[in-house]
């Protein structure tokens, strides 16, 4: 744990930002606040306990089993759906959960199938409850369209299973609105095959970029992901105004005085031209801020901008600073200070990557505090 760097999370932003796709969605429509990826770095449990003690969301979904089971540990009650994979050793401790499971391939009904006929005990739920996945283009999980019908009778024919959902992914609905459309026809396809044999609780294909496309839909769940942290999934959408909800914070701790010709950090990449100040930050890669940001990086120190000089290391980064700064200055990763900004969005195109790696690499060792209001602050460890 890097005792000397804190993430602070403004819950205040969470809340603005489901209250932004409240607005466009119609009114039967559910919010599934996917929290996998330990949030996307904001951080799985104390998020969920948020969202859960206000009323926010009506699932949370995860990617994984383990995730889900965290939640559960964690005392979250809100229903979860694992979107993607699970393994069948602990198929008994997430039926006793009531886990809501992704299913996306044959070989998973048939152990779901095997579990409930030779397993199944009286202290478990009624029934377990399944989301169906479908490939409608995307090509990663799911079955084929024309699959569908006969997977659906062999589940029905298992008394013990129940489908709670039909579940699809868009691929492209921050870049491509014609294949995403392709993709939302193939999905109702699929789902008026599927109604006739019975109505389904839960119908969603939809993720933050793709929400624009359920109003008038007759699709009932949305899976919000990094919009709910204030991240655009794409180039800023004018219906929305989305609050970061993330910042990330070090301090100084040593500072040295370089000669002009000389060189710093590992490989010597970089050559001070005049005589210079440098402060030497608590952070590196391990803690999640990338090398690539080695003599192209910044930060914000006493509400300038420090550009880093020579290459990040493990532990440690070194920055450029004016002669004001004093060991112990609070430094700004991500984040405001003054009326300075780096926004993860900033470091994403220097690192020649997208917004959700840079919040979901930030070490989940490092502390958390969560704000409740202008006075409230929670410290918390994920």
């Amino acid at each position: 744990m890097n005792s000397l760097s804190r993430v602070e999370i403004n819950t205040s932003a969470i809340r603005n930002n489901i209250r932004q796709f409240r607005k466009i969605l119609p009114r039967n429509c559910k919010i599934a606040a996917v929290i996998k990826g330990n949030a996307y770095g904001h951080g799985m449990i104390p998020l969920a306990a948020f969202l859960q003690k206000n009323k926010l969301a009506e699932y949370v979904a995860v990617a994984n089993d383990l995730e889900a089971l965290r939640l559960r540990a964690g005392k979250i009650k809100l229903p979860v759906i694992v979107l993607s994979y699970w393994d069948e050793k602990n198929l008994p401790a997430l039926v006793e959960n009531k886990i809501e499971l992704g299913v996306y391939g044959a070989e998973q009904i048939k152990t779901l199938t095997d579990f409930v006929e030779t397993r199944y005990i009286a202290s478990l739920p009624a029934t377990v409850k399944i989301h169906l996945k479908i490939d409608t283009g995307m090509h990663r999980l799911g079955f084929a369209p024309e699959e569908i019908e006969r997977v659906v009778a062999a589940i029905q024919a298992t008394p013990q299973l129940t489908i709670q959902g039909i579940f699809s992914h868009f691929a492209v609905a921050d870049e491509d609105a014609i294949f995403t459309k392709k993709q939302l026809r193939q999905f109702n396809d699929v789902v008026a095959k599927v109604t006739k044999r019975g109505k389904l609780p839960l119908l969603h294909i939809a993720n933050s970029a793709g929400s624009l496309f359920m109003q008038n839909q007759d699709c009932n769940l949305v899976r919000i992901g990094i919009a709910l942290y204030g991240l655009e999934p794409a180039a800023k959408n004018s219906q929305f105004n989305l609050k970061p909800a993330l910042s990330w914070k070090t301090r100084v701790i040593q500072l040295k005085d370089v000669k002009a010709g000389e060189k710093i950090s590992y490989g010597l990449t970089y050559e001070f031209i005049k005589d210079t100040r440098v402060a030497v930050l608590p952070i590196g890669y391990a803690d999640g801020y990338d090398r690539k940001l080695s003599n192209c990086g910044e930060v914000i120190i006493r509400g300038k901008r420090c550009p880093v000089r020579g290459r990040v290391c493990m532990n440690l980064t070194m920055v450029e600073v004016a002669s004001s700064v004093k060991e112990g200055d609070e430094v700004v990763l991500i984040g405001r200070q003054e009326s300075e900004e780096i926004t993860i969005n900033e470091l994403a195109e220097k690192i020649g990557t997208i917004n959700y790696e840079v919040v979901t690499r930030i070490n989940p060792e490092i502390e958390r505090i969560y704000t409740y209001g202008p006075k409230r602050r929670n410290k918390i460890k994920n």
